[in-house]
């Protein structure tokens, strides 16, 4: 408003309503935050009023709320005595994102859920076609862990590059998300690091019990499988 110091100075809104500045608040969110923080003024205005603002303690909420609804109908009992809590009218703001997020959350899992299948069966596959070497290995001396590791490189290597190329395409679309906020968070390499290690976990933890379970077979059944 270009004032210097404002306490003190009037400010005339519409013909008639004249206040004066009594104090001034730091900048904050008032709306979405897909909006910049915007001027806003604060009035003390009892004939314009249309909401009270009660700040209440979480303690005994029912019994508060029912308390504040006999002193309303004391002296406005004219008008219907109705509420709602402000962090629910601040959730409001952002169904769309809890949506998308559920959404994103099951999906997520499925796909690990059907990931986990995939590799599974795909472990079974590759460790039979193997059988006959990891018979002749044991024979020769590889111990169990050789064996299992042996098994699980084949795969590790193939989530390592699964991630390389998921990174760019997840930095992308998260980007372009958070172009919709005037005000953005910054993204992370360790959220990246974090994904690639817990996706190379389960396909350990998936893979890891069928070879375990092949490592572990009777070398003679192995030779003789053919």
């Amino acid at each position: 408003m270009g004032f210097e110091n404002p306490l003190g100075k009037r400010v005339t809104m519409g013909q008639d309503n004249v206040f004066h500045i009594i104090g001034v608040v730091k900048d904050f969110h008032y709306v979405s935050l897909r909006t910049a923080i915007e001027p806003m003024i604060l009035l003390f205005y009892p004939e314009g009023c249309a909401w009270t603002v009660v700040r209440i303690q979480s303690e005994n909420t029912p019994q508060t709320l029912k308390f504040m609804g006999s002193v309303w109908k004391k002296f406005a009992g004219d008008y219907e005595y109705n509420y709602r809590f402000l962090d629910e009218r601040l959730e409001e703001l952002y169904n769309s994102e809890q949506r998308i997020g559920l959404i994103i959350t099951v999906f997520t899992i499925m796909s690990v859920f059907v990931s986990c299948l995939g590799l599974f069966g795909l472990a079974s596959f590759l460790a039979l076609r193997r059988t006959k070497e990891i018979g002749i290995r044991k024979v020769l001396g590889a111990r169990i862990s050789s064996v299992i590791v042996l098994l699980i490189k084949d795969f590790s290597k193939w989530i390592i590059m699964a991630n390389l190329i998921a990174w760019p395409l997840s930095y992308a679309a998260l980007n372009r998300w958070l172009q919709e906020f005037p005000y953005q968070t910054d993204i992370k390499l360790w959220f990246f690091l974090g994904t690639g290690l817990a996706t190379l976990l389960i396909a350990i933890l998936t893979v890891g019990y069928q070879s375990l379970r092949v490592a572990l077979a009777n070398p003679i059944d192995s030779l003789r499988y053919e």
